[in-house]
């Protein structure tokens, strides 16, 4: 699993009560192996994440990762170039925790985006005209 931002906000290295540091916790302990990038916050992300392989570059980050969860919304992040990434990943699935994503440019490279409170693109059945022949109608009456 590779997790794109670790500060608690972008343009800054502030890790306290970031919500990346609980993320890759409950990923690990759940038995998810973690790589993560910050642009500014690795130095002090790295005491406070001692499993987690630190890395610089996001297309470091996201070789060979299943999925990519994006926690903190660096504009670094939102202009990686999608194709070459989901090129990079073994699996095709975008978590945007934080809806700052370009979903279609996500799903135009064939990878699956989820975020917060949208519809999830790119899974068969997610888009209505794909799950009405997925659903059965409900009887009226």
């Amino acid at each position: 699993m590779a997790i794109l931002g670790l500060a608690f906000k972008p343009f800054t290295d502030d890790m306290r009560q970031a919500p990346a540091l609980e993320v890759v916790r409950q990923l690990e302990d759940m038995g998810a192996h973690v790589v993560a990038t910050d642009p500014v916050a690795l130095d002090r992300a790295r005491p406070l994440l001692p499993r987690t392989r630190l890395v610089d570059d996001p297309y470091a980050a996201v070789t060979g990762a299943d999925a990519v969860g994006l926690v903190t919304e660096w504009p670094e992040y939102r202009d990686l170039d999608w194709a070459r990434v989901l090129g990079l990943m073994r699996g095709k699935l975008v978590v945007d925790g934080r809806n700052c994503l370009d979903g279609q440019a996500i799903t135009s490279a064939r990878g699956v985006y989820l975020s917060m409170g949208r519809r999830a693109r790119g899974l068969p059945g997610a888009e209505p005209e794909a799950a009405a022949g997925l659903v059965p109608p409900l009887p009226l009456g």
